[in-house]
């Protein structure tokens, strides 16, 4: 019997599956160069898993195995500072031309200082599309909510995306224009 998979909270036993996910679910641009494709992890995972693995959930599999993650950063000044302080310098160790995606990251960042609590989601193909996805949006939503957090953001999404329909439908909505079709979206907790 195939056992059904469900949300829970990360454990440290979590981080290699998570960052594998990080790898396997980036965006396409980002695999063409493996050097590139090493970043990413440190660029959009590390942090969350290193420095506030309170707020990160895991879609497990059913097997104790994590198949999919929702991770955020609630602490807008440290996410900041640990980043230009720590994980810039990885990925410059690692792949110096890479840094201009964290950084350009670290500066849509600031246009969120008004809602700074964000997330990121990935879930593997397979899980994907079943509702999976909204079930660790709420799972996050209620976590924050009873931390006194307000609001929930994401950054930096393509208006032509499915994630931007998967926020929109999740009840995000629009705080910022980032230009080339890009929006910052929020929601209220």
């Amino acid at each position: 019997m195939e056992k059904e998979p469900f949300v829970r909270k990360y454990v440290s036993s979590d981080a290699d599956a998570v960052r594998s996910i990080c790898i396997e679910t980036a965006n396409p641009t980002f695999k063409k160069n493996k050097k590139v494709l090493e970043c990413v992890p440190i660029i959009y995972n590390d942090y969350f898993t290193q420095q506030e693995p309170e707020n990160i959930f895991v879609l497990d599999n059913g097997d104790g195995k994590a198949v999919g993650y929702i991770l955020c950063s609630a602490d807008y000044n440290k996410f900041i500072k640990k980043n230009r302080d720590i994980y810039l310098r990885r990925v410059a160790k690692t792949y110096f031309p890479s840094c201009s995606v964290l950084i350009l990251y670290l500066m849509q960042m600031r246009k969120m200082k008004k809602y700074p609590v964000h997330l990121h989601i990935d879930i593997l193909s397979e899980y994907q599309h079943i509702g999976y996805g909204s079930e660790l949006i709420n799972t996050l939503c209620e976590h924050l909510k009873k931390s006194g957090c307000s609001h929930l953001s994401v950054c930096g999404i393509n208006r032509n995306s499915s994630a931007y329909r998967f926020y929109k439908k999740c009840g995000f909505y629009e705080f910022y224009d980032c230009g080339f079709n890009n929006a910052l979206l929020t929601k209220k907790l």
